[in-house]
C-alpha cells in the first residue's frame, strides 16, 4: 500500500523546513531585501472562470519554482524570494512549476535545486494555519506539511494582514503593484512590510507553542478542512474528491471527519458555504446568482432553495433584514 500524503504532515524535518523558510522570509521582508506583492481588489465573481477565494487575506511566500496566479481581470508571476498578499475575496486560480536548471530557491530555503515550494500562511478569526506547499501534479500545487494554531492572538494578525493588503495612493492596476526587486521605497510599501514582518514574527512564536487537545486532530482531519475552504467556490467539491485526495475512501473519511469533529463533512461545506453566502450578503453588493457562483452552487435556483431551507427566509429577504438590523443599530 503506498503511503498515505497525509502522513507527511507529522514529519519533524519538514516541520523545521517550515519553520527555517518562515524566518527567512521575515528577515528577507524586513530588510526590504524582496519584493513584497500586493494585487488590487476586485469586486465581484467571475462565473465560469477557475480559481476561489477566501475570506481573509493569503500570504504566500515563494521559496523556490514559480507560481502563476490569475485573477478575473490580469495577472501575475510569484517568483523565488519575493511574497505575495492577496487581499479578501479575490478570486484567483494558481498554476505552479519549477526554476529553470541552475535556478536555486529564496535564501538558502526551500526545496532541492529549483523544484516549486512555497509557504502559504492564512489567519482567520482565532485561526492560524500555515502550510508548505509543493507540486502533486503538473502546474497543481499540494500540502506538504500543514500547523494548525487556535489562539485569540490570531484575531489581530488577521487584522495586521488586512491592513497590509489594503493599498494606499495607488491606481486600479489589474496586476500587482510592485514587480521584481526589493521594497519600492514608498511609505505605503514599508507600512506593508511592517505589518506583514509582525504577522511573520507572532507565526514563528506561535508555532513553537504545541497544538491544545482541542486542536491535536488527525492530519487528514486538519487537511480536509483546509481543502474545503480551498475548493468552497467550486461547484465539484465532494466527499469523494476530497477523499481522492487524501488518498483514502470516501467511507473512511467521512468516518474520520465525524468522529472527531462531532460534524458529518457533509455537514461541514454546506455550513461553509452558508457562511460565506451570509458575509457576502451583508457586506458587498454582489448579485445573488454571485453569492451563489461564489459558494460553489452552480444553480442560483439551488442555492436559494438551500438558503432558505437552513436560514428561514430568501437570500434577499435576508439581505434586506440585516441592512435593516444595520440601520437600526448605526448611528443617528
Amino acid at each position: 500500500m503506498s503511503k498515505n500524503p497525509t502522513d507527511n504532515l507529522a514529519d519533524p524535518a519538514l516541520a523545521r523546513e517550515l519553520r527555517q523558510a518562515l524566518s527567512a522570509a521575515l528577515l528577507a521582508l524586513a530588510r526590504g531585501d524582496s519584493a513584497l506583492l500586493r494585487p488590487p481588489t476586485q469586486p465581484g465573481w467571475q462565473a465560469g472562470a477557475q480559481g476561489h477565494y477566501h475570506s481573509a487575506p493569503e500570504l504566500f511566500l515563494q521559496l523556490s519554482g514559480w507560481t502563476q496566479f490569475t485573477f478575473p481581470q490580469g495577472g501575475c508571476r510569484l517568483q523565488a524570494g519575493q511574497a505575495l498578499l492577496l487581499p479578501p475575496q479575490l478570486q484567483h486560480a494558481e498554476t505552479v512549476g519549477a526554476d529553470a536548471p541552475g535556478a536555486g530557491g529564496a535564501g538558502g530555503s526551500g526545496g532541492s535545486g529549483g523544484e516549486f515550494r512555497n509557504l502559504l500562511v492564512y489567519a482567520e478569526g482565532t485561526a492560524l494555519s500555515v502550510h508548505l506547499a509543493n507540486e502533486v501534479q503538473p502546474g497543481q500545487p499540494g500540502i506538504l506539511h500543514l500547523e494548525v494554531r487556535q489562539l485569540p492572538v490570531v484575531a489581530q494578525m488577521a487584522q495586521q494582514l488586512l491592513a497590509a493588503s489594503q493599498r494606499q495612493g495607488e491606481g486600479g492596476s489589474a496586476g500587482c503593484s510592485t514587480g521584481h526587486g526589493e521594497s519600492d521605497g514608498t511609505l505605503d510599501d514599508w507600512r506593508a512590510r511592517g505589518l506583514v514582518s509582525a504577522t511573520l514574527a507572532q507565526a514563528l512564536q506561535l508555532l513553537e507553542q504545541p497544538p491544545s487537545e482541542q486542536q491535536d486532530e488527525p492530519a487528514a482531519v486538519a487537511r480536509t478542512r483546509l481543502l474545503v475552504k480551498n475548493q468552497l467556490g467550486d461547484p465539484e467539491l465532494s466527499v469523494r474528491g476530497l477523499a481522492l485526495q487524501a488518498a483514502c475512501s470516501a467511507d473512511y473519511l467521512s468516518h474520520l471527519f465525524h468522529r472527531h469533529s462531532g460534524e458529518t463533512l457533509v455537514g461541514y461545506i454546506t455550513r461553509l458555504r452558508m457562511e460565506r453566502a451570509l458575509q457576502l450578503l451583508a457586506s458587498s453588493r454582489m448579485a445573488i446568482k454571485e453569492v451563489a457562483w461564489a459558494c460553489g452552487y452552480n444553480s442560483p435556483g439551488y442555492f436559494i432553495q438551500t438558503f432558505r431551507r437552513l436560514q428561514g427566509q430568501t437570500p434577499s429577504a435576508w439581505r434586506q433584514s440585516a441592512a435593516g438590523r444595520l440601520g437600526a443599530t448605526g448611528p443617528d
